[in-house]
């Protein structure tokens, strides 16, 4: 008893060490970052309003996350105390989720809790959302929370908070209290689970109430077609990420077998292992639906993806491998696939491999989880403690990896890095200047003077190209900038923009006089055109 209590603690130990390795990680991460991703301007615009005691005007996020962005923000450093405070709830929430991914996996995984724990913090996604200043991370934290919750109250009040930050959670609660009065045969928790969506569902009414802006989510549902199978390959190559065409196929294997590892053990288990597969499904089948396929959608249900992929790979480990050869030669092959792991991580760092890296340190991470699982012969104690002496090692030379190879996807894309330029540009040459734009927040975000001598062309009302000239000159503007963020998703922008498609000719490079080309600023994602208007 005393040895097992010993490698429980020594358990503990590996998964703090694995926590703190995350968050130290991704401080670094976030302070190296140029500009934060597009939708904390969102989460900043409502926090802005919460500290002035006003009612905000932006009602397209759940409001948790900008609350908390609020009220750190009196005590946050930096030149942006919300930018702070929103990336320091991120980090302390990733090191927090691993935790508590190992205490709901332990008493179904037992001694592979740790390898579940460090599998989901070798995902690139994880270690990018943990420094990413967006609730994504938080909530998958709530999420995690509420499943592990054993007192019903505490799980309604978790479950009003994950819906507070983000709308999905609402659904959970309501599995949650279904479940719950069919387990207890009382109707009083569907009658709580009602009280727990009431915050959330109030904040959707709100704009109704006071007349304000809605979010768009509702008619981006209903005009724009459904991502269907993107989503779907997305999230499968968060689980295993290859970019080698031949290899695709073990993404696809990998998320077959995490669905059917959460489906088994829910109905296996019952209790909150059977609500996290119902509510997995209903997650993958809303985002099937939801226009967007990207990447940072998955992040909420990673966890249980994770969990659920570890339950397959176990049980199939204990069925395939009960003799002691296999046990053995399971785990040397565990120990090669850790060594190809930390050799691909090294091999990037020195020689800059990314693609190399990629391929073989999936690899074997893939076949470390498979190997280590397989040696599920007696539990003895040096097996338990191995498990996590590899799955931590692995862990951190896939973080490492993860985060330089997701740099360019999660930094550049989509995150208006290119107006930061164009701001510090106009700053430099043009300091007096008036300048017309179509993101007037995230433009004057990066200015000196915080966008004061900015004109947003939404507020010209402006019905297209050929009126915004016009306009321009009656507003008193000396450049006119269009980017990427607005005018490039013009297409499918739901509800529609005038002023980004009146924009669209000077993006495309198809504008004339009045309007003389003066900067381009461009990444692999993403441009920023910048006009001086009224020039010969």
């Amino acid at each position: 008893m005393a040895k097992r209590n010993r490698t429980a603690v020594i358990e503990w130990v590996l998964v703090g060490a694995l926590a703190l390795f995350v968050t130290a990680y991704s401080t670094v991460w976030a302070f190296r970052a140029r500009a934060p991703q597009m939708d904390f301007f969102a989460f900043r615009q409502v926090a802005t309003a919460l500290t002035a005691g006003e009612i905000p005007d932006f009602y397209r996020t759940a409001p948790l996350y900008s609350a908390l962005m609020a009220a750190g923000a009196h005590i946050a450093p930096g030149r942006d105390p919300f930018l702070t405070t929103a990336r320091a709830v991120n980090v302390a929430a990733g090191a927090v989720a691993l935790l508590l991914l190992f205490v709901w996996a332990r008493p179904v995984l037992g001694r592979w809790a740790v390898a579940a724990s460090a599998w989901l913090a070798a995902t690139s996604v994880f270690t990018v959302y943990t420094w990413a200043p967006i609730c994504d991370m938080l909530f998958l934290t709530l999420i995690i929370a509420t499943l592990v919750a054993r007192r019903r109250a505490c799980r309604y009040v978790l479950g009003t908070l994950a819906a507070l930050t983000r709308y999905e959670a609402l659904a959970l609660v309501v599995i949650f209290g279904v479940y719950d009065a069919w387990e207890t045969r009382s109707w009083k928790w569907l009658a709580y689970a009602g009280a727990a969506c009431l915050p959330a569902a109030l904040w959707l009414v709100l704009p109704v109430i006071f007349g304000r802006a809605r979010g768009a989510y509702i008619d981006q549902y209903f005009y724009l077609k459904p991502s269907g199978w993107a989503f779907i390959s997305n999230a499968a190559h968060l689980l295993f990420q290859t970019r080698a065409a031949a290899l695709r196929f073990l993404s696809c294997a990998a998320g077959v077998a995490a669905a059917a590892g959460l489906l088994y053990v829910g109905w296996k288990r019952r209790g909150s292992y059977l609500v996290a597969a119902v509510f997995f499904l209903f997650y993958v089948a809303a985002h099937i639906a939801w226009p967007w396929g990207w990447r940072r959608y998955f992040v909420a249900a990673l966890p249980l993806a994770v969990f659920g992929l570890w339950v397959a790979v176990v049980e199939c480990g204990r069925r395939l491998y009960r003799s002691r050869w296999g046990s053995r030669v399971a785990a040397v092959a565990g120990l090669a696939g850790a060594a190809a792991t930390l050799a691909a991580g090294v091999a990037w760092a020195i020689r800059g491999g990314k693609e190399y890296a990629l391929l073989v340190g999936g690899l074997s991470l893939f076949l470390t989880a498979a190997v280590v699982a397989a040696s599920a012969r007696p539990p003895l104690e040096w097996r338990r403690l191995g498990i996590g002496l590899l799955a931590v090692p692995v862990a951190a030379a896939f973080a490492a990896r993860s985060g330089a190879v997701a740099w360019d996807d999660y930094e550049w894309e989509q995150s208006g890095v290119t107006l930061r330029y164009a701001a510090e540009y106009l700053d430099r040459v043009a300091p007096e200047a008036k300048i017309a734009t179509s993101s007037p927040v995230l433009l004057g975000y990066y200015m000196a003077d915080r966008g004061k001598r900015l004109i947003s062309v939404d507020r010209l009302r402006v019905k297209g190209y050929k009126d915004l000239a016009p306009k321009l000159r009656k507003a008193g503007a000396d450049y006119v900038v269009a980017d990427g963020t607005t005018c490039g998703v013009v297409d499918v922008a739901v509800p529609p923009r005038p002023a980004a498609r009146a924009l669209k000719p000077l993006y495309d490079g198809k504008a004339g006089p009045p309007y003389r080309l003066v900067k381009v600023v461009e990444t692999r994602f993403e441009r920023s055109l910048i006009y001086r208007f009224g020039a010969r």
